[in-house]
């Protein structure tokens, strides 16, 4: 009953989906067992083989997809790096732009500040004008009144 032995260690190393085949090999004679095992097993070998290697070409494909799309994206941010430089820059000009304007402006408000000052005085030294001209002019009178009296 050797051959029984040998037939239940084969049955457990072999995948379950292939032991079916195995139930038909004749139990009788061992070498013939023993060859077509061989066969399957340089078969299951080879499939396993050219299954490795499809993968292998598969995910050699996705790497190549990978560096691809690492290379778009390192592109990608180098430009929106240098974007963001120059966007940087622009920034910083608007804002002394912005400064220069504040300043141009504090200065006119300044200047209409004392503009509105200077009329406000010229204002009142017309009028301060006029009145020590009305008030000559009454003097002027009444000195002829006075002259004429």
């Amino acid at each position: 009953m050797p051959e029984l032995h040998v037939y239940s260690q084969l049955m457990s190393k072999i995948p379950e989906t292939s032991q079916p085949l195995l139930r038909v090999l004749p139990r009788d004679d061992p070498d013939l067992v023993e060859h077509i095992l061989d066969a399957y097993a340089r078969e299951e070998l080879q499939r396993l083989n050219d299954e490795l290697k499809e993968r292998k070409r598969v995910l050699e494909e996705k790497l190549a997809e990978l560096h691809e799309r690492l290379k778009e994206l390192e592109e990608l941010k180098a430009r929106l790096e240098a974007k963001r430089r120059r966007l940087e820059n622009e920034r910083a000009d608007l804002q002394g732009r912005i400064s220069s304007l504040e300043e141009t402006l504090d200065n006119r408000q300044a200047f209409r500040l004392s503009l509105a000052v200077l009329q406000q005085d010229i204002s009142q030294l017309g009028d301060n004008n006029a009145e020590n001209v009305t008030d000559a002019s009454r003097n002027d009178d009444s000195h002829e009144e006075a002259a004429d009296e």
